[in-house]
């Protein structure tokens, strides 16, 4: 009986703990990098901060660039580079409305069009 009652208790524990963890995830946004001007981007720590500002926990931070994508090389014209947070998706909707996008729509399989994380340089 005691042993019954005990995973009864277990059960329901890790029941209850699996309802409540949040699902997250990932929305970027450009680094407003542009070419040959590093002095224009805005830092990993500053696009956290746009969210955090307004109750938004970042999870993590990562940086990347869009790929499959061309751009023309020329100074002065934007890059490919973008910043990525991870968010608890209870907040995705309020990302969006600072400017924050999904990462998902990044990705264009049939355009070979996607995106790479790396660490971010001079965060």
């Amino acid at each position: 009986m005691y042993v019954k009652a005990m995973i009864a208790v277990i059960l329901i524990t890790t029941s209850s703990v699996s309802c409540s963890q949040s699902t997250s995830e990932l929305v970027y946004d450009t680094r407003e990098i542009l070419q040959c001007e590093d002095a224009t981007n805005i830092t990993p720590t500053q696009s956290a901060k746009i969210l955090s500002d307004v109750g938004i926990n970042v999870i993590a931070t990562s940086c990347g660039a869009k790929t499959g994508m061309v751009v023309i090389a020329m100074c002065g014209a934007p890059s490919l580079s973008i910043i990525v947070h991870e968010i608890q998706a209870e907040n995705l909707q309020d990302a969006e409305m600072l400017g924050f996008a999904k990462i998902d729509t990044l990705i264009d399989s049939t355009q070979g069009i996607g995106y790479e994380l790396s660490e971010c340089e001079g965060a």
